[in-house]
């Protein structure tokens, strides 16, 4: 009888598989390829797909995917960081108008001489250019505000101050007072030695040949501490202006 019964179910085995479109095997084999109906232990090994990467700020096997948002934008430079933390940087145009001066390092020797009368601490170059170098290249690019002693603000960090508009003029001496009027032959209210144009880029050939001469055939080009435009920093280029006195302008780096 149970020869009788295998032999039956061994002639139906064709049929059935003909008639239902599956093949009998001595597994069960699951939709995605595993057996018994299990998943495999690994998909990616069994379907040959790589793991997709996760979207920004998703995950990755459970771990937080760091992006950032800002990849390539410019970082600040440590050597601009504040010295105490705050975010505004002095600037004045001093009090005293004086002959041409000998060189950079005479201009900033006596924009150190004025802080230190008004007891402004803290470290001081003038806006002032040779063939060599220029406000742009020696002064630090602050990130925070250029203010007058009194508070005003003249400018929002480097970009704004060299963007060829002030907030406000730099009409603040370095105890306070308004600037001193200084008559050149450019006719220029509160003329200033400058050398320099307003992106603190050098006006090349007029710097009284490098501060080395008054002489008449010399060029200079002055500010004037009553504007806000361009011409605070360059409103007049000209020759036979190396002998006349103006002031400086000081800036705290």
């Amino acid at each position: 009888m149970r020869r009788s019964l295998l032999l039956v179910l061994a002639l139906l085995t064709p049929s059935c598989s003909a008639l239902f479109g599956f093949e009998f095997d001595d597994k069960l084999r699951s939709p995605d390829g595993g057996v018994d109906g299990t998943l495999p232990a690994d998909a990616s090994e069994t379907t040959g797909e790589p793991e997709p990467a996760p979207r920004d700020g998703g995950t990755t096997n459970g771990a937080d995917v760091e992006v950032d948002a800002c990849a390539g934008c410019a970082r600040p430079d440590a050597a601009v960081t504040p010295r105490d933390g705050g975010s505004t940087r002095l600037v004045f145009v001093t009090s005293k108008l004086a002959n041409r001066p000998t060189s950079i390092a005479d201009a900033d020797a006596r924009c150190a001489t004025a802080a230190a009368a008004a007891n402004l601490p803290g470290v001081f170059l003038a806006w002032i250019s040779d063939s060599t170098t220029s406000p742009t290249r020696r002064f630090a690019h602050f990130f925070g505000d250029y203010v007058l002693v009194d508070g005003t603000t003249v400018a929002s960090g480097w970009l704004g101050l060299t963007s060829g508009r002030l907030l406000h003029a730099i009409d603040k001496t370095e105890t306070g007072g308004p600037p001193v009027n200084a008559v050149t032959s450019c006719n220029t209210p509160n003329a200033v030695w400058t050398g320099t144009d307003s992106r603190g880029d050098a006006n090349a050939g007029y710097t009284c040949s490098d501060w080395t001469t008054s002489d008449p055939t010399a060029k200079v080009t002055f500010g004037n501490a009553s504007e806000t435009s361009s011409w605070w920093s360059s409103v007049c280029s000209q020759a036979n202006q190396c002998g006349f006195r103006a002031a400086l302008y000081c800036f705290e780096q």
